[in-house]
């Protein structure tokens, strides 16, 4: 690794009103990994050294502020922020122009598909570099202005904020090919790599590269009233608008629904030349002013304004009650959600070419174009796109207990609303009638893939939390929470699927999806507490030592964390399409209680709860209806600090995390009807001890 960073900052006082501050970071970080992947999914051995990875990222950030007090009471700070990134990973072989060299066809032309393909035959490992490439750039210019006002018994904070983004993304996937060696031709996998004749080939073609332009203006205003001097209420109100992004050349497309095919930014005669509608036969096309889509080829949201109110009563010095109620809005459609529609036809599609007769072989050179299919590839945000936002609300009672204790009691819940997620729209209800004529939109498929805000989630929790402050060498923190987390799924596309699946069974049934969150933990306890244990000098016991002894015996101290937490939930799975519908998102029938018997990691649950349904239909288990195992951990420091002199001294310390050892166990596999269903294959990590010396100066 390669890394090379700094930081430098200027504070100026003009007068006793008027400060400036700057701060610029510069940072540069190269590192190459000779084999990037760490577990080969397949179960195939690891790739071997030469087909590296090498990643990067350059960013320099600058922010400026300027403080002016106009009066005790009145205060303005200006601040301006400039970010800058750049930043990716490609393979090591990226100058290699290998499909030109070796005369392979069908794929990206260099440099896009520049690199070695990837080659897979099952039984060995894996050649060729890794299939994804990913770079992505940001010029982020921010204002923002805020205002303080003081005056009898308000205190009002005011202001406003602009951001203006200028985004750069390419993902790149499989763009140098990836041919699959079956065993078709002479019955061994191996042999037919020597010969070169693929039963499998897939390739990524056109250029995702993408420019976007986007801004964000925000602003609020919110007062603390002191009503009286127990009682204050806190009253707010903010507005954002995060605009979705714009492409510099109109170059992506999104799916519409209203023609059942894509949707390209521009105008008749005026789209990107890049666009090869062509490609795509039998798929429509149709530009964005036909449709009436805006530029961005989905809707803004202009009405999110998020109130905010709150209260702080205290009767007595030794009692507070608080409370409170907010709105939060996401950030909006930003980020990866804009560089999938770099990804849609006519832009970008997949070539794929499959071979299963064992009498007519074809070289892998040319097997992309003889004659290989032109899948198409969708996703998308839905036209009508508003930001998730999170109504919260809050209600808590705080008690000293003499003059180094307090104890509390919160109450915290939420619902989130309009949460993003992912959505299969071409996907047709249960049936064992032949899936062609059901599907509705053929030439797709059902693998087109929206992002929706069409999910939902709940939360409820009561914590009971404990603190004492330091004295007689003694500080703790513990709390203990009680809690419910349910949700109807969510996370932006399938890259970013939760443990219970991120995709619906059935997508015209997402209210059939609410089950416990992937997050769930019903109970979980914390604790924390530092100890100065009492001998030396100063201290209680065996403070008349004097010399080495002195030194010895003085200047321990034990810290330790607790944890423990119960178990997260799961949702099993059909590892086949049993619904009959092509989504392959399939659950299966459950029959008894799931969290039975002993638990085990060869058996953690009852793998008897559940039962294969009828082909054709869906299958009746829940989200998260399997518990997961508990978490437990406990971590114990010790330090000794000797000091030399006055000026010098020693700290040694011991730490053991995971102190008794204990198996903190993954998930258990979810896939059903697989030899492994309901089994444990791995945990978090077992006890570690470290030991370390360090010289004060």
């Amino acid at each position: 690794m390669d890394m090379n960073q700094f930081t430098t900052r200027v504070d100026h006082t003009f007068s006793a009103n008027d400060q400036l501050f700057g701060r610029f970071v510069f940072s540069n970080v190269n590192d190459t990994e000779p084999i990037p992947a760490t577990v080969d999914p397949t179960g195939n051995p690891l790739s071997p050294p030469g087909f590296g990875q090498t990643t990067f990222q350059r960013s320099r950030n600058l922010a400026i502020g300027y403080t002016h007090i106009f009066s005790p009471g009145l205060l303005n700070e200006f601040r301006f922020g400039y970010s800058f990134l750049d930043s990716g990973q490609h393979s090591q072989n990226s100058n290699v122009d290998f499909p030109t060299q070796f005369g392979f066809q069908g794929t990206n032309p260099a440099p896009l598909g520049a690199g070695f393909p990837s080659i897979v035959i099952p039984g060995f490992s894996n050649l060729g570099d890794p299939t994804t490439q990913l770079f992505v750039g940001n010029n982020v210019f921010t204002f923002s202005d805020n205002v303080v006002r003081n005056f009898a018994k308000h205190s009002m904070r005011f202001g406003a904020n602009y951001k203006k983004s200028n985004v750069r993304t390419e993902f790149v996937f499989n763009s140098a090919g990836q041919y699959k060696f079956l065993g078709v031709f002479t019955n061994n996998p191996f042999a037919d790599f020597l010969l070169g004749f693929p039963a499998v080939a897939t390739s990524l073609t056109g250029d995702p590269l993408l420019h976007g332009l986007g801004y964000g203006f925000g602003a609020y205003f919110q007062d603390d009233w002191r009503l009286t001097q127990h009682f204050t209420v806190n009253l707010g109100i903010r507005y954002d608008i995060n605009s979705p992004f714009k492409e510099r050349d109109n170059k992506f497309a999104n799916f519409s629904p209203e023609i059942g095919g894509f949707v390209i930014a521009g105008s008749p005669g005026h789209i990107n030349p890049s666009a090869n509608p062509g490609r795509f036969p039998g798929v429509p096309f149709k530009t964005a002013q036909e449709l009436g889509y805006p530029d961005a080829l989905t809707n803004g949201d202009y009405n999110n304004f998020a109130p905010r109110v709150g209260f702080a009563y205290s009767p007595i010095s030794t009692l507070a009650i608080r409370g409170g109620f907010g709105i939060f809005f996401d950030a909006g459609l930003v980020g990866g959600r804009f560089g999938i529609l770099g990804f849609n036809p006519p832009f970008t599609g997949l070539q794929l070419f499959l071979n299963f007769n064992p009498t007519t072989p074809i070289p892998a050179q040319t097997a992309l174009v003889t004659p290989a299919a032109n899948v198409v590839l969708g996703q998308g945000p839905q036209r009508n796109f508003p930001n998730a936002y999170l109504e919260e609300w809050n209600l808590s009672v705080e008690k000293q207990l003499g003059s180094s204790f307090m104890v509390e009691a919160a109450y915290v819940g939420s619902r989130g609303i309009k949460l993003d997620g992912t959505l299969f729209p071409n996907q047709p209800s249960a049936s064992p009638a032949p899936l062609a004529g059901r599907v509705r939109w053929p030439v797709l498929g059902v693998d087109l893939e929206i992002a929706s805000p069409a999910f939902d989630s709940w939360y409820h929790s009561l914590t009971l939390r404990g603190e004492k402050r330091y004295s007689n060498g003694f500080v703790f923190s513990g709390s203990y929470t009680f809690a419910k987390s349910l949700d109807t799924g969510g996370g932006s596309l399938s890259n970013f699927s939760d443990q219970s699946n991120g995709t619906p069974q059935f997508s015209g049934n997402i209210g059939a999806e609410k089950g416990r969150s992937s997050f769930d933990a019903r109970h979980r306890f914390v604790f924390n507490g530092v100890y100065d244990l009492p001998f030396g000098r100063g201290k209680p016991h065996l403070n008349n030592y004097q010399g080495a002894a002195e030194k010895f015996v003085g200047g321990w101290e034990l810290n330790s964390i607790i944890v423990l937490q119960s178990g997260r939930p799961e949702t099993p799975l059909i590892p086949f399409d049993q619904s009959n519908t092509g989504a392959n998102t399939d659950r299966p029938n459950v029959i008894s209680d799931p969290n039975t018997g002993s638990r085990t990691a060869n058996q953690w649950f009852n793998v008897n709860a559940f039962q294969l349904q009828p082909f054709g239909t869906f299958g009746n288990a829940g989200r998260g209806v399997i518990n997961g195992p508990r978490y437990e951990s406990v971590d114990l420091g010790v330090a000794k600090i000797t000091p030399v002199n006055e000026r010098l001294g020693v700290e040694f310390r011991a730490e053991f995390f995971n102190l008794f050892n204990h198996a903190n166990f993954d998930l258990p596999d979810r896939q059903f009807t697989t030899p492994g269903f309901g089994q444990i294959f791995s945990a978090n990590d077992p006890r570690e001890i470290q030991f370390a010396l360090k010289l004060r100066f």
